[in-house]
């Protein structure tokens, strides 16, 4: 890439001395090279607000890891995998490397095998809800939401840059964003907020407690949102709600748009009533599954940080997504997307397992199971794909 963009009859450096040149700069400046500022930041602790274990305690994973490979040899997991394999085989990758588009059909199957022109093909006459995970976890949380041209964006707990970086990948820049709607005011949900909504002048949404707690007054378009009053935005309905986490005035998100219902909830320590029933026709869930139960047990976490996590003021494990899914889950639910997941204390493969023995249980076959991760962006979800009528490319 860094030849790609070099100038047009510059020559080629040697990236070996590149970087000893710059280890000679650092040096001149006095500072420490980086791998010594890693050992020190390592041997610190863990940073305040994040998901990353201490140097100190790494050796300690050990036990962990092989609690997870226990978990993950459990009786059923062939035929998830089977499924898992299927799931994918239905969901064709662009050619052009982009996101995924899912076209998720209902019970049977709706566009199935259906190609990338296929799924363009049956958005004609119609103007698609879409719902992008761009990153979730506690290192930052970021979801894009659009509708006939509105675009909603949903924490911004990157960086500027890096939020940038995951938006242009679907070529959305910050400046064509219309809101922003914070959850909370921990940093992996507002880490790039002042400087996005500044630069381009976005007004935000959020309670006057989150205002409080993130110490934003300096921006200059604030928003109030109140839990229960409705936000409209052409054609995009947020209606936030409280729920239980370690942060003041935490809210979760049922958005009512022309193609239905989402409902989206990254840090719930616990499922309310209030939740269960703002959540029982929705088509698309966002919600949480932080952390395995097992695997919390034996973290390397301080016990006050486990319990916390575990409280009804923490994270929603899998365990608990789970119970949801087998007690209360709606008719009209296609897709769950599992949310925030831990990078200590959990795994994709285990928590994507639970949640598809759970609706095995229940015999919802119709329900796709999308996993968002830190590092690797989850699909762009068609909202409207279940009630188009299939069309041929």
């Amino acid at each position: 890439m860094r030849d790609v963009l070099r100038p047009a009859g510059a020559a080629v450096g040697d990236p070996g001395r590149d970087r000893a040149r710059h280890r000679g700069r650092r040096a001149a400046r006095g500072e420490r090279p980086v791998s010594e500022r890693r050992a020190g930041r390592d041997a610190g602790g863990a940073r305040r607000g994040g998901d990353v274990v201490a140097g100190a305690a790494r050796a300690e994973l050990g036990v962990c890891a092989v609690e997870r490979r226990r978990l993950l040899v459990r009786p059923g997991w062939a035929a998830i995998g089977a499924e898992r394999a299927d799931c994918r085989a239905r969901s064709p990758r662009r050619r052009n490397g982009a996101d995924l588009l899912v076209r998720l059909g209902g019970a049977a199957g709706g566009a199935e095998g259906a190609d990338c022109r296929a799924g363009a093909a049956g958005r004609v006459g119609t103007i698609a809800v879409e719902v992008t995970v761009r990153g979730s976890g506690s290192a930052g949380n970021a979801t894009l939401v659009s509708h006939a041209g509105v675009r909603v964006l949903l924490d911004v707990g990157f960086s500027y840059r890096e939020v940038s970086r995951r938006l242009a990948e679907i070529d959305v820049d910050p400046g064509m964003l219309d809101a922003i709607l914070i959850t909370h005011a921990h940093g992996d949900h507002t880490r790039g907020l002042r400087v996005m909504a500044k630069r381009h002048r976005l007004p935000v949404y959020a309670t006057p407690a989150i205002r409080g707690e993130w110490g934003g007054d300096d921006l200059a378009d604030w928003r109030a949102l109140a839990p229960g009053a409705a936000l409209d935005l052409d054609g995009l309905r947020f209606i936030p709600f409280a729920v239980p986490h370690d942060a003041a005035e935490t809210v979760a998100f049922r958005i009512e748009t022309p193609e239905g219902a989402i409902g989206y909830a990254t840090d719930v320590g616990a499922l309310r009533p209030v939740l269960i029933e703002r959540f029982r026709d929705c088509r698309l869930l966002v919600i949480e599954s932080n952390h395995a139960a097992e695997l919390l047990r034996v973290s390397p976490y301080a016990r006050s940080t486990r319990e916390r996590i575990a409280g009804d003021g923490g994270h929603l494990s899998n365990e608990s997504l789970a119970a949801f899914v087998r007690d209360h889950l709606g008719a009209a639910v296609r897709c769950l997307v599992l949310a925030h997941l831990s990078q200590v204390n959990n795994l994709p493969e285990l928590a994507e397992m639970t949640c598809r023995e759970a609706l095995r249980s229940r015999g919802r076959s119709d329900v796709e199971v999308v996993v968002a991760r830190q590092d690797r962006v989850p699909p762009t979800i068609d909202l409207g794909a279940w009630t188009r009528p299939a069309t041929s490319p």
